[in-house]
């Protein structure tokens, strides 16, 4: 043990006993670790020690026939000698001189009384032999003991043979066959002591053939029916296996607390009370300890994690545990143990690529989950490394962690063009992972906040070509009612309706709730009334009243009747409507900015009723509902191209009604309003001509002809321009001359 204290050259031994410890009187005594952050990676399955280890194995040992088991007056005179010879060759490993020899015993003495014997001892013998050979022949084996127990049925040692035969078959992995011989040892030999073993034949073989039903239901059997038995043991740790493999870790370290009742002397050695050395049983007790941590009992769990270490620090585990003793001080508020022990294992694993890439990701869940503002800028390239690591060992599970890390990473600070390029490269990558089901979902959500972000910046052929695109993959479909009708609502403004038509149909399909698809049938009505299927359009808006009379969406449906009587040139009927949809929004901001647009169609249909003060009144609702929302940085809403365009419409809609109802003082203001607003040409050229001649109207001719001055254009075909030089010239005339040209 010395050299284990020389300088330069700890073993991960040392660091087992000695690192874990000062960094504990180093670590902080509350725990650092952001609950919020911690919701972010439960939505994902990670790896544990199991994603590393081989499956541990049962105790199904080769029984051989001992010279006990032959009768006393059989144990007598040369031949028996000669026999006794061969069993200590045997002692002495010396399996194949065994064997020939009892080949030779058999050949010679086909009379003697013992040759049955040795018949089965013979078939024993050559299993040892094939067992300690690289290229391994079972079925020699398996055919000396089919030979004996055709030969001799009767002999006591057919029992034993039929568990050998089994066992021959379970290495050779003829699972019917292992079946079919522990049923014939169940029936043909019930209540021998090889019956725990041919039920432990027979549960390992349903185990390996992948059928846990089956083998969960047998190894419970063998349990309960021989709880003192050795086969009550491996069926328990099977059972446990089977449970934690299934993710029931509860479950499963509840097997090994039972069988502490009467196999206590089996956990004191997965607890390293006894035989702590011994390496028969790492994996199972690597497989205790993970149960362990993952039952959240991590004071227990680093106890057995840091033995596990320091006994067998050459193991290629190794590196697995002290990571894992490193989260048990994660879990337990002690962060600055857990990094300093992350960044201990990173830097001694550099031949491996596996443990490094877990160091790694270890250190950038720790830097995330604990807030570390100084370190968390190196989580992505931590997490890239991991992932490349990973990759190069092709640890698989691994390596699709990482990247699935990378991504939620990405998705909680709200980068979601990398998230959805790192979600995209894990679907390539890796298509029957652990997290499939979740980078699917995120990836769709990626690709509707895409799609969303395209249709509030009404770039609708970008929304409407992404979902297509995203579509395309059959293994792909939009689930997101809401994002759907946006996707519909894109396809209708580009005039295709059909399509629109089938995402609305499916909104209906999908939709769970009777108001979304209540929605998704008004919006197909749109579509028919933008058609001109009038008709159709009625029946439709007919049928919804009938069964939903009480339906939250009456502005709606309100206003597409109004749109569908403005279509049929029934103004009066259009403007009603239109007036009971905006109403039915009353108390209800949201409603009321959906249908927004219903103000301008309302004033239009005024216009066309010749009631311009009405028609005023609306322009002037509409235009303080957007400069209301313009005004609120913290709105909700978002203002899009087509409000601001009605918004200089409604103020030139408003100025021209007052000016053509000869209101020239609230023309003037009206007009005004819009040279501030609006600077584009030929608008603003036009809005400081009408104010010429609002001040015309009102007699005052030195404003007006101000007014006709400062309408100025570089365009030379402009007509408001030259129409305000027109009238300068005129005024000029008039003085020049003495006469009044202009009333």
């Amino acid at each position: 043990m010395k050299c284990l204290y020389i300088k330069n050259s700890c073993v991960i031994a040392l660091a087992a006993i000695l690192l874990p410890l000062n960094l504990l009187a180093k670590a902080p005594h509350h725990s650092p670790i952001d609950l919020a952050r911690v919701k972010v990676w439960s939505e994902l399955k990670d790896v544990n020690m199991g994603d590393y280890l081989s499956i541990p194995e049962v105790t199904l040992d080769l029984i051989s026939m001992k010279s006990s088991d032959l009768p006393k007056e059989l144990r007598v005179g040369k031949d028996y000698d000669r026999l006794d010879k061969i069993f200590k060759l045997q002692a002495d490993d010396e399996f194949e001189k065994a064997y020939i020899e009892a080949d030779k015993f058999v050949s010679r003495d086909k009379g003697s009384t013992l040759s049955e014997w040795v018949q089965f001892y013979k078939a024993d013998l050559l299993f040892f032999v094939e067992e300690n050979k690289d290229k391994k022949k079972y079925n020699l084996a398996l055919e000396e003991y089919q030979d004996a127990v055709s030969r001799y049925p009767l002999n006591p040692q057919v029992p034993r043979a039929l568990y050998q035969m089994a066992l021959l078959q379970l290495k050779m992995q003829f699972f019917t066959e292992v079946n079919a011989l522990a049923s014939r040892g169940l029936k043909e030999f019930e209540g021998s002591e090889y019956e725990p073993l041919y039920r432990l034949l027979d549960a390992e073989q349903a185990f390996l053939s992948k059928d846990d039903r089956k083998a969960t239901f047998d190894f419970a059997a063998i349990i309960q029916k021989f709880p003192h038995h050795r086969a009550a043991v491996d069926a328990a740790f099977r059972k446990a296996f089977i449970l934690f493999r299934r993710g029931d870790f509860k479950n499963a370290l509840a097997m090994y607390e039972d069988l502490d009742r009467y196999h206590s002397e089996e956990v004191d050695r997965l607890k390293m009370k006894t035989e702590a050395s011994s390496s028969d049983k790492f994996v199972d007790r690597v497989f205790y300890a993970e149960t362990v941590y993952l039952n959240q009992k991590y004071v227990e769990a680093a106890k057995l994690f840091q033995d596990l270490a320091n006994l067998f620090p050459s193991n290629p585990h190794a590196p697995f545990l002290l990571l894992r003793l490193a989260d048990t001080y994660l879990w337990r508020g002690q962060a600055h143990a857990a990094q300093e022990l992350y960044i201990h294992v990173l830097e001694k694993s550099d031949k491996n690529s596996v443990a490094a890439a877990s160091a790694r990701l270890r250190l950038a869940d720790l830097y995330f989950l604990t807030n570390d503002f100084n370190t968390s800028r190196k989580n992505e390239d931590l997490y890239q490394k991991a992932y490349d690591a990973a990759t190069k060992a092709g640890n698989t599970a691994l390596a699709s962690l990482a990247l699935a890390k990378l991504a939620a990473f990405h998705l909680y600070f709200k980068t979601y063009p990398k998230a959805q390029e790192v979600l995209g490269e894990y679907r390539t990558q890796f298509k029957d992972s652990a997290n499939q089901a979740w980078v699917e979902e995120q990836f769709t959500k990626t690709v509707e906040l895409q799609i969303l972000d395209y249709y509030r910046r009404e770039d609708f052929l970008a929304a409407l070509s992404t979902y297509l695109v995203f579509e395309r993959d059959q293994t792909n479909h939009f689930q997101n009612t809401q994002a759907l009708l946006k996707i519909a609502d894109a396809a209708n403004r580009l005039s295709l309706y059909d399509k629109a038509a089938q995402i609305l149909n499916r909104v209906i399909y999908l939709e769970k709730t009777s108001e979304g698809r209540q929605e998704a049938l008004l919006k197909l009505v749109d579509i028919l009334i933008v058609q001109g299927e009038l008709r159709k359009a009625s029946e439709r808006l007919r049928r919804f009243a009938f069964a939903y009379p009480t339906t939250p969406l009456r502005y709606l449906y309100e206003m597409y009747w109004g749109q569908l009587y403005s279509a049929l040139k029934n103004h009066a009927q259009a403007s009603n409507h239109y007036e009971k949809a905006l109403q039915s929004t009353r108390a209800e901001p949201a409603k009321l900015f959906e249908i927004r647009f219903t103000y301008i169609k309302l004033a239009e249909e005024s216009e066309k009723l010749s009631l311009p003060g009405k028609a005023v009144e609306s322009y002037e609702k509409y235009a303080k509902l957007v400069r209301d929302i313009q005004n609120n940085p913290l709105s909700e809403w978002v203002i899009t191209k087509k409000d601001k365009f009605l918004m200089k419409f409604s103020r030139y809609r408003i100025a021209d009604t007052y000016y053509a109802m000869h209101d020239f003082v609230k023309a003037l203001d009206a007009y005004k309003i819009v040279s501030k607003e609006v600077q584009e040409e030929p608008f603003l050229s036009h809005s400081l001509y009408r104010i010429g001649e609002c001040y015309l109207a009102l007699n005052d001719r030195k404003a007006a002809l101000n007014a006709f001055a400062s309408v100025q254009s570089k365009d030379p075909k402009n007509i408001w321009a030259k129409a305000a030089q027109s009238y300068i010239a005129s005024v000029q005339m008039e003085v020049k001359y003495g006469i009044r040209i202009l009333n």
